[in-house]
C-alpha cells in the first residue's frame, strides 16, 4: 500500500473513532459558539491572508480535576482567502485532558494560477525559488485540491510559563494536474500532485510578561518545521523569538483582539535564506458561553 493510501485510512479511521468519542454530552449542556477572524502579512516568502472561522463546543466533563477540567468536543468550518488561493476545511476536535488536543479535518482548495503559483516541476529536487517561479508565472494554472489533516497537540500551563507541541499528518492531492510535482504556496514547498503526504508542526514557549498574569503580554520562542515524506532534501525549519499582544476586551469592532509578531530565522530551507516571518490579528466576532 502506497504511504498516501496509508494516511488516507488512517485519517478515516481517526475521523470514526474521533465521532464515537464525541457522542452527545447531555441535553443540558449547550453549546459554546464562537466565530472569529484574522487577518494576516508574512515576509519570506511573501503573503497575505484573510480567514474566518465559526466554532461550536461541548463540554464533556464537569470533574474540576486540573487534568480533566475543561475537556470538550468541538466542530467547526473555516475559510481563508489569500491572493494564490482560497481554502475552506471542516474539522472535528477532541479535547479529552487539559493537555491534549486531537483535531481531523478535511480541506477543499481552489488555486488561482496566480504570482506563479501552481507551477509544473521536474521533480523534488527542481530549483523553486521565487525569482524561478516569478520568470515562469505566464505557465501558472488553476486547479482545485483537497487536504486531509490528522493533527495532535499537547499543552501544559505552570504559573506564567505556558508551552505548546502540535504536528500536523496531512495528505495533499491536486485534480487533473497537467504535471506531476507542483509548488503548493500554502505549504510553500514542492508536493506529487497525483497525492503525497508530510508532516508540520511547531513547538511554542511562552512567558507571560503583563501585570497580575492578565495575559496581555506573553514573549518567547517558536520554532516551526515541514517534512514531505518523499522529499527529505526538502525539510524546512525555522526558529525565532514570538510576541503576542491582547489588545483588550474589544477594540476594531471584535472582542479579544490579540496581535501576534515573529521574526524567524531560516534554519533549514531548500530554497530560502536569511530572516523570515509574520504579523497577524486575530479577535472574536461573536461568541456565548453556552447559555
Amino acid at each position: 500500500m502506497k504511504r498516501n493510501e496509508s494516511t488516507v485510512l488512517i485519517f478515516k479511521a481517526a475521523v470514526l473513532a474521533l465521532l464515537l468519542l464525541a457522542g452527545p454530552a447531555g441535553p443540558a449542556i449547550a453549546a459554546e459558539r464562537d466565530l472569529r477572524g484574522g487577518l494576516g502579512l508574512q515576509a519570506n516568502p511573501l503573503g497575505l491572508r484573510a480567514e474566518v472561522e465559526a466554532s461550536w463546543k461541548w463540554s464533556i466533563s464537569r470533574s474540576t480535576h486540573p487534568l480533566v477540567k475543561g475537556a470538550h468536543v468541538a466542530i467547526g468550518i473555516s475559510d481563508q482567502l489569500s491572493p494564490a488561493s482560497n481554502q475552506t476545511q471542516l474539522w472535528l476536535q477532541v479535547s479529552p485532558l487539559a493537555i491534549l488536543d486531537i483535531r481531523a479535518g478535511a480541506t477543499g482548495i481552489a488555486y488561482f494560477g496566480t504570482f506563479g503559483n501552481l507551477v509544473g516541476f521536474r521533480g523534488y529536487d527542481s530549483d523553486f525559488r521565487d525569482d524561478t517561479r516569478k520568470a515562469r508565472s505566464d505557465e501558472a494554472v488553476s486547479g482545485v485540491g483537497r487536504r486531509f489533516h490528522l493533527s495532535p497537540a499537547l499543552k501544559f500551563r505552570a504559573g506564567r510559563l505556558s508551552m505548546r507541541a502540535s504536528a500536523d499528518f496531512e495528505s495533499w492531492k491536486v485534480k487533473d494536474a497537467p504535471f506531476t510535482v507542483f509548488y503548493e504556496p500554502n505549504r510553500a514547498t514542492l508536493l506529487n500532485s497525483s497525492g503525497d503526504s508530510l508532516v508540520s508542526g511547531s513547538s511554542v514557549v511562552l512567558l507571560d510578561v503583563s501585570r497580575n498574569r492578565a495575559e496581555k503580554l506573553r514573549v518567547g520562542v517558536l520554532h516551526d518545521y515541514l517534512k514531505v515524506w518523499d522529499a527529505p532534501r526538502n525539510t524546512r525549519q525555522r526558529l525565532g523569538p514570538l510576541t503576542l499582544i491582547k489588545l483588550g476586551e474589544r477594540r476594531f469592532g471584535g472582542r479579544d483582539p490579540m496581535v501576534s509578531l515573529a521574526v524567524l530565522k531560516y534554519l533549514e530551507a531548500p530554497n530560502r535564506t536569511g530572516i523570515g516571518g509574520f504579523v497577524s490579528m486575530s479577535f472574536s466576532l461573536l461568541g456565548n458561553k453556552g447559555r
